[in-house]
């Protein structure tokens, strides 16, 4: 389980948190600073400002796909919000700048504290349609981070 305390602590939707990669490198030896370290503690991102949070999802579902994940769609009144920041990514501009060689931003899921993914953002308005949140999750990860979204 990479958040075992989850199983002892009811998580909640704000525990998940969508932010813009500013920036990544190497976590130094005895702290991470203002970066949140990623899922193993051996990368850490800066982050820019959180732009959602799992209160803007609905209809989560885990499901197993190469891997655990987390099905979702945004609410209505929360696709503008994400989809100024994944076209921010997609567009590589200032406020997510590319990490890719392809001149895309990624956009960090941070889950209770940790960056579980950082994923390249591969298209435009992708809170329009279901998306799927990715990282090392193992199944009871997976199911804490839906009900907690479906909990709202």
């Amino acid at each position: 389980t990479l958040f075992p305390y989850t199983t002892l602590f009811r998580s909640k939707a704000t525990d998940l948190t969508f932010r813009p990669v500013l920036s990544s490198r190497l976590c130094e030896p005895g702290g991470v600073g203002e970066a949140l370290p990623g899922a193993d503690g051996s990368v850490c991102f800066q982050l820019g400002p959180v732009a959602a949070d799992g209160t803007d999802l609905r209809d989560a579902t885990a499901t197993e796909q190469q891997g655990w994940v987390v099905e979702v769609e945004a609410e209505p009144g929360a696709r503008a919000a994400l989809n100024k920041m994944f076209n921010a990514c997609y567009e590589g501009v200032a406020t997510c700048p590319p990490e890719s060689p392809g001149g895309r931003g990624s956009v960090a899921v941070v889950w209770m504290g940790r960056v579980v993914s950082a994923p390249v953002v591969n298209g435009a308005d992708l809170a329009d349609d279901g998306f799927v949140l990715t990282g090392d999750l193992s199944e009871a990860d997976a199911r804490a981070m839906a009900d907690a979204i479906d909990a709202g």
